[in-house]
């Protein structure tokens, strides 16, 4: 997958619509909750912003759902559970290889952890 359609399906995931790659390159669309359908912005990038990761893990506790997060020899680790909904879970590990830059590679295993439960059919 790659980052703007990772991107993209967390923001759908958070209630995000009418997604559109702009003239820059950059994705706009309708905010959750947007009362105005033409009222557009950049849709968040957890992958690159820690600024929007935050917001990301607080939209995953809004949710109900478990954070876990662990760094473990050069690894970061998320695991992300419903305790609403036995069994439903997603985790992900990046490792120094995949991803050189630490801060970057905590951020691509939130998002891949989010994702997994989300496809595993999370309420979002």
């Amino acid at each position: 997958m790659t980052h703007d359609e990772m991107r993209r399906q967390l923001a759908w995931a958070q209630g995000w619509t009418e997604i559109t790659t702009g003239s820059d390159g950059d994705l706009y669309g309708s905010p959750p909750g947007t009362a105005d359908p033409d009222e557009w912005d950049t849709v968040p990038d957890p992958l690159e912003d820690d600024c929007d990761a935050a917001l990301l893990r607080a939209w995953c506790a809004k949710q109900g759902w478990r954070i876990t997060c662990c760094h473990d020899e050069g690894a970061a680790w998320w695991r992300l559970s419903s305790p609403r909904r036995r069994g439903l879970r997603g985790e992900a590990t990046v490792d120094a290889k995949e991803e050189p830059d630490y801060c970057r590679r905590e951020r691509v295993a939130l998002c891949q952890a989010v994702l997994a439960v989300v496809e595993a059919g999370g309420e979002a």
